[in-house]
């Protein structure tokens, strides 16, 4: 595995607040190919990379880990557009859409 995550201590409150968990996944969609999506575990799987950080358990669907790489920091946001988690720093990303909810990853082939 080629990263690690620390989480801003608004996101951590924010884990908190939905019970200490936080799974995160990416989908295939969005106007650059995928988006992250962050759901609150009712279980964790076998398959889930399970990360203890500051006491709060963030588990990374294992489908998403090939396209996490670097000093990911784990944010939260609230707006008047929108309210979410999001991820910043992934090395592996090319680009986002206009509105940043989704990504293009850059796997080195051309």
């Amino acid at each position: 595995m080629s990263f690690t995550i620390s989480i801003t201590p608004i996101a951590l409150l924010e884990i908190k607040n939905v019970g200490g968990k936080l799974r995160v996944v990416l989908e295939a969609g969005g106007c650059s190919g995928f988006t992250y999506g962050f759901t609150k575990p009712e279980s964790l799987l076998d398959t889930d990379h399970v990360l203890d950080i500051n006491g709060m358990v963030v588990a990374v669907d294992i489908n998403a880990l090939p396209f996490l790489k670097g000093d990911l920091v784990l944010d939260y946001h609230k707006t008047i557009q929108e309210t979410g988690f999001f991820i910043k720093n992934n090395s592996l990303e090319l680009g986002k859409c206009g509105c940043g909810k989704s990504v293009s990853f850059d796997f080195g082939i051309r």
